[in-house]
């Protein structure tokens, strides 16, 4: 199967249903008094188009650790029946180290998705953000950790992860994720790499030791943020609402993209590489 490239029409309508789950979800929000952000590319778009980017296929969210668990508790009983929470520690065959809602009549398949055999909705992402350790090698070696568990289980569902060289490069790189793929599947569990996972996230309130500053440990690149720069939040208006940001949003955003005020070229504008798109499963195909 093919990577399916989007038409104007089609990006508009994923558009449509991903506003759709995030309406519902910040409603919950705000029956439940849980504190979120947009996020990455969704809190670029609000700052820099007032919306979606325009290429962009997703809608990012994030919470800190203390909302994120309480979101993860309490969704599930308040959600419209057409909606589902995926969390990692508690659905089977997720790839991710954070949760996705999804909306249940339809359908965004990835290669990911597939080798998986996550029958996988139109969804928005929720990052939680932790405290990491005060002590600094230990707050590196999380880091660290954290990043393998991360891509290990991705590869422990699907050799065909992201890979950046072509050529002979590539061919080798597809050759080893084949192989870990294969060993992993025999040597572990996506039950133990979640669990390695949630214990090096979590290392800092577990241990006393943590710090005031903030991570998202799914995307430890992101870097570290002062606690301050989240908080209290700022609003800014995205496709016609006025939802949360950060505190401090162009700080995030120029650690995180550099120059994000400039658009950039058409080559280096990243989707989710789509296989199937289908908006309302309910419906026949041929009507």
């Amino acid at each position: 199967m093919a990577v399916k490239l989007l038409t104007d029409e089609e990006l508009h309508k994923l558009h449509d249903v991903q506003l759709e789950i995030l309406d519902v979800v910040a409603d919950i929000c705000k029956k439940e008094s849980i504190t979120w952000f947009l996020d990455g590319g969704t809190m670029l778009g609000a700052i820099r188009h007032q919306g979606f980017i325009p290429w962009d296929d997703d809608i990012d969210i994030s919470m800190i650790r203390e909302d994120y668990d309480r979101f993860l508790e309490c969704a599930p009983q308040l959600f419209p029946d057409e909606f589902t929470l995926l969390d990692p520690a508690t659905t089977n065959n997720c790839p991710f180290q954070f949760a996705k809602v999804i909306k249940n009549t339809t359908r965004f398949v990835t290669q990911e998705f597939l080798d998986a055999g996550l029958d996988m909705g139109i969804y928005l992402d929720i990052f939680p953000f932790d405290f990491p350790s005060k002590h600094l090698p230990t707050r590196k070696k999380q880091r660290r950790r954290t990043r393998v568990f991360t891509m290990l289980l991705y590869l422990y569902y699907s050799p065909h992860v992201f890979l950046p060289h072509g050529g002979f490069l590539g061919k080798l790189e597809r050759g080893i994720c084949i192989v870990g793929h294969q060993l992993l599947k025999v040597f572990t569990s996506s039950t133990h790499l979640i669990s390695r996972f949630n214990h090096w996230s979590l290392l800092g309130p577990r241990t006393g030791r943590q710090s005031t500053d903030l991570m998202c440990f799914s995307y430890p690149e992101y870097g570290v943020f002062a606690y301050d720069d989240f908080l209290p939040p700022s609003y800014g208006m995205f496709e016609g609402r006025k939802l949360p940001l950060i505190n401090k949003p162009e700080v995030y955003l120029e650690q995180i993209y550099g120059d994000w005020q400039t658009i950039p070229p058409e080559d280096q504008r990243k989707t989710h590489a789509p296989l199937e798109v289908i908006f309302d499963t309910t419906k026949d195909p041929q009507q």
